[in-house]
């Protein structure tokens, strides 16, 4: 019987892993283009591609329904891309120290849940068809 040993990675190693990943992410640009991916994840996934298919199928025309869907499906994620790099930006200029960083972070996140909450409880109430149409 043959026993393989596993080993932790030296130090060195995981000092040269976090170096390398830290001066990737730590780039201008990665931060935007990671910004706009999530934007374009975002656009993609959304709720709104739902309300996208349905004046599609109502269209009874399959050339106008592909355009309206290509045409929603480009704006969503442009949009959505768009919002994200902004907001990226926007917070990697205002985010000078780690306190206006955690401030940032955690407006955001509590932003996020409320968002998230209010949908769901207009959603169960009814007043989110009320509001949508």
């Amino acid at each position: 019987v043959t026993f393989v040993s596993v080993h932790a990675p030296t130090r060195a190693a995981a000092s040269c892993c976090e170096r390398c990943v830290g001066q990737f992410l730590g780039s201008a640009m990665t931060q935007r283009l990671v910004a706009l991916g999530v934007g374009i994840v975002s656009g993609i996934a959304g709720p709104g591609g739902v309300l996208g298919v349905l004046p599609a199928v109502s269209l009874h025309d399959p050339v106008k329904s592909g355009a309206y869907l290509g045409s929603f499906c480009a704006t969503s994620v442009l949009s959505m891309g768009v919002l994200a790099a902004f907001w990226g930006e926007l917070t990697a200029r205002l985010g000078s120290t780690s306190r206006v960083q955690f401030c940032l972070m955690a407006t955001s996140s509590m932003v996020s849940v409320v968002v998230g909450v209010l949908w769901v409880a207009m959603l169960f109430s009814g007043s989110l068809h009320d509001m949508l149409g």
